[in-house]
């Protein structure tokens, strides 16, 4: 790696700095705390604020990310009181440097890491040498080594969802359900990079072509496993060792377990699947995650299938625990050997577009946590069995049609209501909103409705009580000219969501959604909507909401002192076709970041370290009465042109 030098590359160093941090925290959690740690420690905070001071790399991040990088800092400091208290006074001169350079930050107005040319830069000065690779790798724990090796089953130099990250580590037991913090890990270590885009960090990763080599001789050498390439399919081979054995696993006679095979099947490139090639594929053993679908997220590299039977051979790859069909196309009914896969986490059947039926029998896959019908436009259902999957965390596509009845749970011993499949082949009860109680578990939520009328204070009740629930998504596909009368609505918001998005949303639902968000108790940070009939925000104002992401939305009519009234504490706007916003101080891109505003105190790091560092901002943060919910006779809802995918 090149010298990072204070004046040339201070971006390059808070990078070095930000790793080095990292890695003594690692250390610190496996030796045990002692004073040389500590005083590392402080040398490596006083470096980044002085590096931070300089103020020579102002094109870097989202002007958010500054206040991000200080809450590392300040978390990261936390960490080392907590593994050892007893030393906690050393740090109080590291705290107070750390506000004061907080609020020099503001004072000065320093727009560090504003965009992400610097950032990009510096990260190319990060060439890691043979020499330092091999340190950073044998200071990885052994999953942390293998989520590395999963970069490699992708084509080099591509861009990776972290959505496919995820599925790849529950399918190889590398994760247990959330991958953010082995993802920050490994992005902090140098050795993954996360991609930039419109002025924000995205939900992409990158693993450098230098990195990649390293990784794969590493994992060689060390017998962890490799990857190997035939035609459009690649497939990653992963030796299990003692404590990370997959549960399931038989032992030797002696007892032991000495290792096991386990693999990644990827489809990189291949259109079209047929009979003959996937009787090979399903001959492989201990295939952990069949990705059959496209894993580019483009509408224009989508799969057919030209035989349902392709799949027929399922039943014979019982250890399968991620199946990914993403955009295959000509699958109009689920085959029934899906669900012999007992094992299975992931079922992802994102844009299938053909899909009309799910057959009964989803029940008997008891260990799925993550199901995705997004984008199944002709599916006008969703079987009743879905209520009846204990672990299920994550449910994408869920429907509801315009004749459901939205306000009646089904009584217990009854029969809910049953769809015909358009050609006539099947005959499935159907899943009602109320039966989603039944997932304990459940903490993101998307529906697709097809009735001008949900949610009703029935179906709203209903979200209060998902007490996991963090994230809903809610697209209202049809006409809203046959809106419902409006009842009084329910003094009640889910409280525990903290993201909220509206698709092509009718005006009075809307309008009513965003009333009932200003009149309740919540913890809602981010709200997006898109599409739909919204024309005003009026008597609407929102305390909590940090982040805003309007599109398409034609008849909005507001003008930017008002709009930045109605949300306070107000951190990033995203505008794209909304031309009656005015006076909006967006950029180009449509893009609004407030400028960095170090907050008053240090959160919990105050609960080891001192009152002085404390200010009573209480009177900063508490909200103001709720403003009365005004009468609303909504005009003739005309709908606007929205994306296709609404």
């Amino acid at each position: 790696m090149s010298s990072v030098t204070n004046n040339s590359q201070p971006l390059a160093a808070l990078l070095v700095h930000g790793k080095t941090l990292v890695g003594l925290l690692r250390r610190a959690k496996t030796e045990g705390g002692n004073k040389t740690i500590h005083e590392e420690v402080k040398k490596v905070v006083f470096k980044l604020l002085e590096n931070l001071d300089l103020g020579q790399s102002v094109a870097s991040f989202p002007d958010e990310s500054i206040s991000k990088l200080f809450r590392k800092v300040e978390k990261t400091l936390e960490e080392f009181i907590l593994l050892d208290p007893g030393n906690k006074s050393c740090y109080e001169d590291v705290v107070v440097g750390v506000r004061n350079s907080k609020h020099k930050m503001q004072s000065t107005s320093v727009a560090l890491l504003r965009d992400s040319t610097g950032y990009r830069e510096a990260v190319s000065h990060e060439i890691l040498s043979q020499e330092e690779f091999e340190a950073i790798y044998e200071g990885l724990s052994s999953k942390e080594k293998r989520c590395l090796l999963c970069f490699t089953l992708f084509p080099s130099g591509v861009q990776i969802k972290k959505r496919e990250l995820i599925h790849l580590w529950l399918g190889l037991d590398l994760i247990d359900f959330c991958g953010d913090q082995m993802l920050d890990n490994l992005v902090a270590e140098g050795l993954v990079e996360r991609v930039i885009a419109n002025k924000r960090l995205s939900g992409m990763y990158l693993m450098h072509d230098n990195v990649r080599c390293q990784v794969l001789q590493q994992c060689v050498n060390n017998s962890l496993g490799h990857h190997s390439v035939e035609g459009s399919w690649c497939t990653l081979h992963m030796m299990m060792h003692h404590q990370q054995q997959i549960r399931g696993s038989i032992p030797h006679s002696d007892g032991s377990h000495r290792g096991e095979k386990i693999g990644a099947l990827l489809n990189i490139s291949e259109k079209t699947l047929n009979v003959k090639r996937f009787e090979s594929l399903s001959k492989m053993k201990n295939v952990k995650v069949l990705h059959l679908g496209s894993w580019q997220h483009d509408p224009k590299n989508y799969i057919v299938v030209d035989d349902i039977e392709v799949f027929r051979d399922l039943k014979h790859m019982g250890d399968v625990q991620v199946l990914s069909l993403q955009g295959v196309s000509g699958i109009v009914k689920l085959p029934d050997s899906v669900y012999k896969l007992e094992n299975l986490k992931v079922l992802d059947l994102k844009a299938c577009h053909s899909l009309e039926s799910i057959p009964e029998g989803i029940d008997a896959l008891k260990q799925l946590t993550h199901v995705d019908l997004s984008e199944c436009y002709l599916l006008d259902h969703v079987p009743q069995g879905i209520a009846s999957l204990p672990r299920l965390q994550v449910l994408k596509g869920f429907v509801i049609n315009r004749h459901d009845n939205l306000d009646e749970p089904a009584e217990i011993g009854s029969t809910a209501k049953g769809h015909k499949h358009r050609n006539r082949i099947a005959f499935v009860a159907s899943c009602r909103f109320h039966d989603l109680l039944k997932l304990e578990e459940l903490r993101k939520l998307s529906v697709r409705t097809r009735s001008m009328g949900f949610p009703t204070n029935f179906n709203l009740g209903t979200l209060c009580r998902m007490k996991k629930l963090t994230s809903l998504r809610i697209a209202w596909v049809g006409s809203a000219t046959d809106a419902p009368e409006e009842d009084e609505f329910l003094e009640e918001f889910p409280p525990t969501l903290l993201k909220m998005e509206l698709q092509a949303a009718p005006e009075h639902m809307s309008w009513r959604m965003l009333c009932l968000l200003s009149r309740t108790d919540n913890c809602l940070q981010k709200l997006y909507i898109r599409g739909g009939g919204l024309r005003e925000l009026d008597n609407v104002c929102l305390i909590g909401v940090k982040v805003v992401r309007l599109r398409y939305l034609p008849n909005l009519h507001i003008d930017w002192d008002d709009f930045r009234n109605l949300f306070p504490n107000l951190t990033r706007l995203e505008v794209l076709e909304c031309p009656k916003i005015f006076f909006s101080p967006c950029d180009e891109n449509g893009i609004w970041e407030a400028p960095f505003q170090p907050r008053m105190s240090m959160g919990p790091i105050n609960d080891y370290l001192i009152p002085y560092l404390s200010t009573d901002s209480a009177s900063l943060h508490r909200p103001p009465p709720p403003l009365p919910l005004p009468k609303f006779s909504p005009e003739p809802f005309t709908r606007s042109t929205t994306p296709s995918e609404v």
